[in-house]
């Protein structure tokens, strides 16, 4: 298979995904007239040639990219690309990479506030003068990385052979909302995954950032990775006893917060609103200051659906000081916040 017929059955299928709306994002955010395609992908031949391609307009931009990192293996992604180039010189009048700088920037907050959730099946390696990196998870770009020549990629790679247009067009669905923050939001926005669409409780068990099939294999096992596995133990945990205390269509996983967000576990009896935000910690009070600002945003940012009451849940027990912490919120402040411990050892929350 080549790039060109890739490309071609991306383009074909891409008018049932968010990602085919790409070009008219684009015209949209940049004050044009027209679409500069009809299609994410214009196949160029000087491209193609080389085995890659970028959407049409890319070149300066978080680029929506796709090629081979080999003759057997496909990549897909978002990349940024600090290699000089033409284009960089005619829109610029230099060659100076510095330009480019601040998407590292935009794409480094993003993977900050949402990597260890929303981006843990995806991966990032970088290219420096043709020695490519191991795979990592997302993680914000490090400064010696700012530099000429490098080509920095966030996204999968697979075998050519189990190329589904579908499963990239997923992916590419997923990213379009850090493609749109890195190029087309000031950098005082906040950015979000999903775009604000208000509140409407829907019950739900599946996780987020998880598939089968076609991903990438043997990814290392980092600090970071095993946070993110035993906060989805905590959830599988918590989530079934939510379901036994309430039933399954009063509980709902990874929720949207109706102002751009996610919300671990949310629960919803007789119109009642319950907020739980998961923590992987040693201590509560570790814990705890580390989910307060999240459920206070979750709650009352404006926009926001006030719940009647907010959940840290975690691992370590509920200590004298963390107790009498959350009972001075709660009784000083009016804030309704408690801590509800989470035991694996009996596989669901105690």
């Amino acid at each position: 298979m080549t790039i060109e017929q890739i490309l071609k059955m991306l383009n074909q299928a891409s008018s049932s995904y968010k990602f085919g709306t790409l070009q008219q994002i684009r015209m949209n955010n940049l004050g044009r007239d027209r679409v500069a395609s009809n299609h994410p992908f214009v196949i160029r031949r000087k491209f193609v040639n080389e085995g890659y391609a970028f959407h049409n307009g890319g070149s300066l931009e978080l680029q929506f990219n796709v090629g081979f990192e080999s003759e057997t293996e496909l990549r897909w992604g978002v990349a940024v690309s600090l290699i000089p180039s033409e284009t960089l010189r005619r829109s610029t009048n230099s060659r100076d990479v510095s330009v480019m700088y601040p998407k590292l920037e935009k794409l480094s907050e993003f993977v900050r506030i949402y990597g260890h959730k929303f981006l843990t099946d995806f991966v990032m390696w970088h290219d420096l003068n043709g020695e490519r990196s191991e795979d990592r998870l997302p993680e914000v770009v490090p400064r010696n990385l700012y530099s000429e020549g490098v080509f920095l990629f966030l996204g999968n790679h697979a075998p050519v052979e189990e190329f589904d247009p579908d499963t990239v067009l997923r992916d590419f669905d997923r990213l379009l909302p850090l493609y749109k923050y890195v190029e087309f939001q000031d950098n005082y926005y906040f950015p979000t995954p999903e775009e604000p669409a208000g509140f409407n409780f829907t019950p739900r068990t599946d996780p987020l950032g998880l598939r089968s099939g076609y991903a990438t294999e043997g990814r290392r096992q980092t600090g970071l990775v095993e946070i993110v596995l035993r906060h989805r133990e905590i959830q599988d945990s918590l989530m079934n006893q939510l379901i036994g205390e309430m039933g399954e269509q009063n509980v709902a996983r990874d929720h949207e917060n109706g102002i751009g967000g996610f919300v671990d576990l949310i629960t919803n009896q007789d119109d009642v609103l319950e907020f739980y935000e998961i923590k992987v910690g040693n201590s509560a009070r570790a814990c705890i200051r580390e989910a307060l600002g999240q459920l206070m945003e979750y709650g009352y940012w404006p926009g926001a659906e006030h719940p009647r009451t907010l959940y840290v849940a975690a691992e370590p027990e509920l200590d004298d000081d963390a107790d009498q912490y959350l009972e001075y919120l709660r009784n000083a402040c009016n804030i309704p916040i408690y801590y509800r411990q989470v035991n694996l050892n009996d596989g669901d929350g105690a």
